[in-house]
C-alpha cells in the first residue's frame, strides 16, 4: 500500500535588537507570499493563531533553498525553522496552508517547540533512519556556521543555488567580483550549495519511493 508523505515547514520570526522598528504582520506576510518563494510549495505559507508560518511542499525540490530565499527577504530578522515529514490527513489548500493535520505538522511543530529556546535553528524530523542518521543531522549541525551571516553572504549563496555566475551575483548584489569569491572561500557557500541540493534530492527519492510501495 503506498504512502503519501509531505514535508511541511513551519517557522517562527524572532525578536530582534539590530532593528529599531519591525514590519507589521500584514507586511510580513505580504513578503513571504510574493511568488519567488510561495510558487515553490504546493500550499503556501500561512500564519496561525500561535503566532509563526506553515506551508507545505509537495517534494524536496526548493525545501533548503526556500529557507535561505526567506531568510534573504526578511534580513536581519532571526528565523527558527522547523521541518516535518509524513503524512497530511486534510485536504490541501493550494492557496493557504490552514487547518493542517497529520504526523507531518505533529513532526514539524514538536520540533519548533522542543528548540525555540535554543535561539534560531533548523530541525528535520519524521523520516527515513537512514537518512535521519546520515544527512539530516549533518545540515542541523552545520546550520548553525550560517546564523551570523550578513546579507551578502545570503544573497551570494543564493545566487549559487539559482546557478548564477559569481560576475552575475557581483553585479546583481552590486559588489567586486573579488568579494563574492572570498565570501565564497570563506563561508564554503560552493559546499552549502551542494549540500542543500544533495539533501533535496534525497528527500525526494525517499517520498517517490513511499509513494511506490
Amino acid at each position: 500500500m503506498s504512502v503519501q508523505l509531505y514535508p511541511i515547514v513551519v517557522f517562527k520570526i524572532l525578536p530582534t535588537n539590530r532593528l529599531n522598528n519591525d514590519l507589521p504582520d500584514d507586511v510580513q506576510s505580504e513578503i513571504i507570499s510574493q511568488p519567488k518563494i510561495s510558487n515553490q510549495l504546493v500550499s503556501p505559507y500561512s500564519r496561525t493563531q500561535n503566532d509563526y508560518y506553515q506551508g507545505i511542499f509537495s517534494s524536496g525540490t526548493y525545501l533548503i533553498q526556500n529557507l535561505f530565499q526567506l531568510r534573504e527577504v526578511l534580513f536581519p530578522r532571526e528565523l527558527h525553522f522547523s521541518i516535518g515529514i509524513g503524512t497530511v490527513d486534510t485536504p490541501i489548500n493550494p492557496i493557504m496552508a490552514v487547518n493542517i493535520k497529520g504526523t507531518a505538522m505533529r513532526f514539524a511543530e514538536s520540533g519548533l517547540d522542543k528548540h525555540l529556546k535554543l535561539g534560531p535553528y533548523l530541525s528535520i524530523n519524521g523520516f527515513s533512519k537512514p537518512l535521519d542518521k546520515i544527512l539530516l543531522p549533518s545540515i542541523e549541525i552545520l546550520w548553525s556556521s550560517t546564523l551570523r551571516w550578513n546579507f551578502n553572504r545570503i544573497k551570494i549563496l543564493n545566487g549559487l543555488l539559482k546557478n548564477q555566475s559569481e560576475l552575475e551575483i557581483a553585479h546583481e548584489i552590486e559588489i567586486s567580483k573579488r568579494a563574492v569569491y572570498k565570501n565564497i572561500t570563506q563561508a564554503k557557500l560552493k559546499a552549502w550549495a551542494e549540500l542543500s541540493f544533495r539533501v533535496e534530492d534525497n528527500i525526494s527519492a525517499i517520498l517517490k519511493k513511499y509513494r511506490k510501495s
